[in-house]
């Protein structure tokens, strides 16, 4: 049993299904600026960094332009191509309703993050959003400062993500490790190596586990 006062999402793979938004939107500014296609298998070994740190890596000189040419796709497909994963926003309304906090920590800029959410209509569920950096995965040190932010035992607050990464950060911080493992693609068995508190196959099954009693704010 956990008595949790504050939840921190991940949000691709998580809150929703972006990546019919990262996938053209990387696919398409670099091959404008160079001609050549990238898969979806080359471009996913590349994650880690946010999107900046990709273009830095890939095209260090045009790096800003390539972002550019990436974001200008990344928000012309996202009021379309993003897809909510169906129940999240009960999810959130059940938070709001237990006054539990909630924030966002991922590994994706924080300009498409932002772009996500507006897209998606979840904006005014967060109070904080930390994204990621272009150096590699920061998400460790934007749970302790999430943390800090909110003044709550580290034990009472759990993240919830699709990676098994997740679940390590999660366990490093000290926060409950929860799994998300409701989209197609989740690696549930990657995750449940990582021993998460929960794991959930699906958003119900998460909201089931959210409305027992000791889960309050």
């Amino acid at each position: 049993m956990v008595s949790l006062k504050g939840i921190i999402f991940d949000l691709d793979g998580t809150l929703a299904d972006t990546f019919p938004v990262i996938f053209p939107a990387f696919m398409g500014s670099l091959e404008e600026m160079y001609g050549r296609k990238y898969t979806e298998q080359e471009l996913t070994v590349m994650f880690g960094p946010s999107e900046e740190g990709v273009f830095q890596r890939l095209a260090p000189e045009r790096w800003k332009e390539g972002f550019q040419l990436y974001m200008d796709i990344y928000e012309k497909l996202s009021p379309t191509h993003t897809i909510r994963f169906a129940g999240i926003e009960k999810v959130l309304d059940l938070l709001e309703k237990r006054h539990m906090k909630k924030a966002i920590v991922t590994g994706k800029s924080i300009v498409s993050a932002h772009v996500s959410l507006d897209s998606l209509g979840l904006s005014r569920y967060f109070e904080i959003v930390k994204g990621g950096s272009a150096e590699g995965s920061i998400k460790a040190d934007c749970m302790r400062e999430v943390l800090e932010m909110w003044d709550i035992p580290k034990q009472q607050v759990a993240y919830i993500g699709d990676v098994a990464s997740d679940m390590r950060i999660a366990r490093e911080v000290g926060v409950v490790p929860l799994g998300a493992a409701w989209y197609q693609k989740a690696d549930y068995d990657g995750l449940m190596r990582e021993r998460p508190f929960m794991a959930f196959q699906s958003v119900g099954d998460f909201l089931n586990w959210l409305e027992t009693d000791h889960h309050s704010g």
